[in-house]
């Protein structure tokens, strides 16, 4: 297995780890949420009926507008780093085989 191919299998590790561990702490944030949220009921039932309230958006909509954001900057952020890697390989000289040493070894 290459340098290259051990880095890459590596990262994809450390990747599939990051977010098996994002959805295991998510799903509690989720759970403790919904019991904190219980106890809140009777608050947010009366918030639900205020004049204003009617007019508010959804709160799923708001996420759904926000993350269709997200994914917007993050496809652009990607757009941008590919064209800048670009013209920094293109700046790079090619790469070679290394050399042989021009000078000759010297005489026991």
């Amino acid at each position: 297995m290459s340098v290259t191919d051990t880095l890459t299998s590596t990262a994809q590790t450390i990747q599939a780890w990051s977010l098996s561990a994002l959805k295991t702490s998510d799903e509690a944030i989720v759970d403790a949420t919904k019991a904190v949220a219980g106890a809140f009921e009777p608050v947010v039932s009366r918030a639900r009926t205020a004049p204003l309230a009617a007019y508010l958006p959804e709160p799923a909509a708001v996420v759904g507008r926000w993350f269709d954001f997200v994914e917007t900057v993050v496809a652009e952020q990607k757009r941008f780093t590919l064209d800048l890697t670009g013209a920094l390989a293109a700046a790079a000289p090619a790469a070679s085989a290394p050399k042989a040493s021009a000078t000759k070894p010297r005489a026991k």
